[in-house]
């Protein structure tokens, strides 16, 4: 078939870009082009503008994203796309909840600071009409690891929508795992000495601060943090960082336990180290990633804490293979979806 990937922003439409970002943080959109031209299938990743004839793409996979950001680019290409009603959805974001609710949010989407994004397209009553519809009754896929329960992730949502009152369709969500698809990126040290601190990675503030709730008292390190104290670096370079730290917190999501992908649990176990995170979400990785009280941690000699580093190790890499296992797996997942 000949499938047409596009999105809202330039890391939706436009291939690779990622390596022109200042942290180079590999996306689930490299997996998902990986995934159908594994298939067979012959994928082109672009921008489109409103109006153009679509009739020559088999498929057209459209991500969505919030249009309330500085980041949407192209929402008049999205919308475009859902003047047919076979267009397929992705879900990049983890604020699962706050994308499929943005129908709700005319106002913030129109407003002047983002008119940009409309590239002057005049024709605001029938892009209005589509961003009404916006997912509504389509099929969405998202990244996420084997074992979660997808509906979490659009809970939010849709109790929104339905609290509104508001006409929508049911969602069909189909989840894979991007890392069997993925050029992964590994530290090249696991079992050197390593510092006794906690690292508490994440772009956004107010989910770094989550970790105050731990009370350690240990050192604590904020990755993705930027000024004075803070580590920024690219992710190529940054998982021997990981590597070379015991202690890694991943602040909860509010859908933990939903399985959301994020590359961080198989960088550190790569690197030997510790993963906390919300045993909602640790269940899914393994029984050692389940940690109720992480503070236990700080009083552990090297030789316990390498034996739970293994074990952690171990049963990720069980659960979630990246070997030709797990990538039948996720190609299995996208031939689903796009059936």
């Amino acid at each position: 078939m000949k499938i047409l990937v596009t999105g809202i922003t330039r890391l939706q439409f436009t291939e690779n870009h990622y390596l022109k970002q200042q942290l180079r943080v590999i996306p689930s959109e490299v997996a998902l082009l990986r995934g159908l031209r594994e298939l067979g299938h012959d994928v082109t990743m672009r921008q489109v503008k409103w109006g153009e004839d679509l009739s020559e793409w088999d498929k057209i996979i459209s991500y969505a994203a919030p249009t309330d950001t500085f980041i949407a680019d192209a929402t008049d290409g999205f919308l475009w796309t859902l003047t047919r009603d076979d267009t397929l959805i992705a879900v990049d974001d983890w604020q699962v909840g706050r994308v499929l609710s943005d129908c709700l949010r005319p106002d913030a989407k129109w407003k002047d600071a983002f008119v940009g994004q409309m590239n002057g397209l005049e024709d605001k009553a029938f892009a209005d009409f589509l961003h009404s519809k916006w997912c509504c009754g389509r099929r969405i896929l998202v990244p996420a690891f084997e074992g979660g329960d997808l509906s979490l992730l659009i809970n939010e949502g849709m109790s929104k929508i339905e609290k509104a009152e508001f006409d929508c369709e049911a969602m069909d969500i189909v989840g894979y795992d991007p890392n069997p698809l993925l050029p992964l990126r590994r530290p090249t040290t696991t079992f050197m000495e390593k510092e006794r601190v906690w690292v508490v990675a994440g772009l956004s503030e107010a989910n770094r601060k989550a970790w105050k709730k731990l009370k350690p008292t240990l050192p604590v390190i904020e990755v993705g943090k930027r000024g004075k104290g803070g580590v920024r670096m690219p992710e190529d370079e940054i998982i021997d960082w990981f590597a070379q730290r015991w202690f890694h917190y991943m602040p909860p999501y509010k859908h933990a336990g939903s399985g959301w992908w994020r590359a961080r649990p198989q960088q550190i176990s790569d690197g030997m180290a510790i993963t906390v995170c919300s045993p909602a979400e640790g269940a899914i990785f393994g029984d050692s990633w389940v940690i109720e009280d992480p503070r236990t941690l700080e009083s552990m000699d090297v030789k316990e804490l390498r034996e739970l580093a293994v074990q952690q190790r171990k049963e990720f890499v069980e659960n979630h293979p990246v070997c030709s296992k797990g990538k039948e797996r996720s190609i299995s997942k996208l031939e689903e979806f796009i059936s």
